[in-house]
């Protein structure tokens, strides 16, 4: 009857009844949950396990609120006791697997989710977990099929159509992707988070034709429109809703496009924006009453960077590494703030070269509160479209000034970031025109890179499918960086360089994308009377010695047009490969 404060008051009455207390304690708790007020309901869980160990209720009980609490690292012990008083029961296993997964232990998540599914398989809600599970795995086509499943018992089930929708996007079929979040949003169209992942699903890997990047860009435009008026009166729970999705999918590829995105990424950033405030705006209050006052004469700035990237990646090999280690420790004090648990090698150098490293800030409260307690002057962030945590937080304002740089070379469209940090050699002269932020030409490259690269193996031509006569073309960006428009240059120079092979490597977990570009590139050597098979050789993604190896063996670096290349035109020019470039209109198309 929805009278739940009169239903809490009964429930403690008869608790007070030994022969009643058990069952009255579970339900007082299972009320307090449904009112969202989960200290209680963990208290009252927490008396619960203590006077009945041997029962297993207590215990998942305080798994299930711990997480819903976001609390999984603390969950964990209580979702094993639960598991091992009660091995055949499917909710309790379903919910460790929730844990583990959110922990990052996704492989024994897979296995426990599979256990629950074998007790219980028409349990749609964990084999939905299972696919997503197997989804951050890269098991794209495995997690296609559970989703499948899924839906085929229930062609209505909201998460299982969502994460369809998403992993066929990551698989590069953005545009069966869109087709399902349109039904999506058609069956919950209060849904925020849904029209948010259906304006990013208009934005594919690749292209068939231009016209396609057009019609793309336009239904981007349209559903980020109607979003932001959506937005503007929504409700705060309605806003707290879309605050936990902001960053889950962002318009990462909208700049491969090649166009001027200012306008676009300051509607997106307006967006994301006014849903984190209103959500967080403690959080940013919190900061702002710890902002230092200008550095004194004599005071070394504090400067803060933060980032999910310190480690064997571009973002950490091109801006930020170089930075961090080369700032001037007499002037300035550096931190780092890690919002990934994903470390290697490199990490331990960032740990060094640092004077301050905080690692496993994978919350928006622990980041906020590490940032507050130290008071940066200067908060920057080396890239902003790839991280989602990185995304939220830059929503916020807690720094004083606040900079973004080219680790992703897009404007961030956000108010909250002051500065754009770029090259002065790279950009063109009106580059002003395509940030929202103020920009900051540094000099020359902008940038100090520290090759950090491995041996090459010891191939050779032959084992890569290459010949000793050949003139290789290394054509080694990722491939949505190409085009339909500029699939006829390659036909072009093949037609005067009769030996001449063309090498791409092909992107991981991308089939649709990797058929879809060899498909246009086949069209345009035949159009121009050459056999593809002669001239084009595409090879699978290779491990970092060899890439190297391959970049070694190259004639001429032949690089992208609209997003030129960046560490690896640094990393092929170390080898000797000539590079032959052609300057864009944009930044991010003048690297090289």
């Amino acid at each position: 009857m929805d009278r739940l404060e009169e239903a809490a008051n009964r429930f403690e009455q008869a608790a007070l009844a030994p022969k009643l207390r058990l069952d009255a304690l579970e339900a007082l708790a299972q009320v307090q949950s449904t009112q969202s007020r989960f200290d209680d309901a963990l208290a009252t869980y927490e008396t619960l396990a203590a006077e009945h160990p041997e029962h297993p209720t207590g215990h998942f009980g305080r798994c299930d609120t711990l997480l819903r609490m976001d609390r999984a690292e603390e969950a964990l012990p209580h979702c094993r006791n639960s598991v091992a008083l009660g091995p055949d029961n499917p909710a309790y296993l379903a919910r460790l697997g929730d844990a583990l997964h959110l922990l990052g232990s996704n492989a024994e998540a897979i296995a426990r989710y599979e256990d629950a599914l074998a007790l219980d398989p028409t349990n749609l809600d964990v084999r939905n977990n299972l696919g997503a599970t197997l989804k951050v795995l890269g098991q794209f086509r495995k997690a296609q099929e559970e989703f499948e499943r899924c839906l085929e018992q229930n062609p209505d089930h909201l998460p299982a159509l969502t994460n369809l929708a998403m992993a066929l996007k990551e698989q590069g079929d953005a545009h069966l992707a869109s087709r399902h979040l349109e039904r999506a949003v058609r069956l919950a169209p209060d849904d925020l988070s849904l029209q948010l992942y259906l304006a990013m699903s208009r934005i594919p890997f690749a292209y068939a034709t231009g016209e396609d990047i057009a019609t793309c860009r336009a239904a981007y435009a349209r559903d980020l429109t109607l979003l932001a008026t959506a937005v503007a009166s929504a409700t705060p729970s309605t806003l707290a809703e879309l605050a936990r999705n902001i960053g889950r999918l962002q318009p990462y590829y909208l700049p491969y496009q090649g166009q001027n995105d200012c306008e676009l990424m300051t509607l997106y950033g307006t967006i994301i924006h006014r849903t984190m405030n209103a959500t967080w705006a403690t959080l940013a209050q919190a900061a702002e009453h710890s902002f230092p006052a200008p550095p004194q004469a004599g005071e070394r700035v504090r400067v803060g960077f933060v980032s999910g990237h310190f480690r064997d990646h571009s973002v950490w090999k091109l801006p930020t590494r170089g930075w961090c280690a080369g700032l001037d420790r007499e002037r300035f004090m550096v931190t780092g703030y890690s919002v990934s648990s994903r470390t290697d090698p490199e990490t331990a150098v960032a740990r060094q070269i640092f004077d301050r490293f905080q690692e496993d800030l994978t919350t928006l409260p622990a980041l906020a509160e590490a940032i507050r307690r130290d008071a940066p002057h200067i908060l920057i962030y080396p890239e902003l479209g790839m991280d989602p945590l990185c995304a939220r937080a830059a929503c916020l304002r807690l720094a004083p000034v606040q900079c973004v740089s080219w680790g992703h070379p897009q404007t961030s469209g956000l108010g909250t970031m002051d500065y754009f940090l770029s090259s002065d050699l790279m950009e063109p002269a009106n580059s002003e025109e395509h940030y929202s932020e103020k920009l900051v030409r540094l000099p020359g490259l902008g940038v100090a890179y520290h090759p950090s690269s491995p041996a090459p193996s010891n191939e050779r031509r032959e084992d890569f499918g290459l010949r000793e006569d050949d003139t290789v073309y290394l054509c080694l960006q990722t491939l949505y960086k190409y085009l339909p428009s500029q699939d006829a240059t390659f036909a072009t120079i093949a037609a005067k360089v009769p030996a001449s092979r063309f090498v791409f490597l092909e992107n991981s977990g991308a089939a649709h994308l990797n058929r879809l570009f060899r498909k246009r590139l086949e069209q345009a050597f035949t159009a121009a009377g050459l056999a593809p098979d002669r001239h084009l050789v595409f090879l699978p993604q290779l491990p970092g010695d060899r890439f190297q190896a391959l970049a070694s063996l190259g004639d001429i670096f032949l690089d992208s047009f609209g997003w030129s290349g960046c560490n690896s035109s640094l990393e092929s020019m170390a080898h000797g490969a000539v590079p032959v470039t052609l300057p864009g209109a944009l930044m991010r198309g003048r690297h090289t």
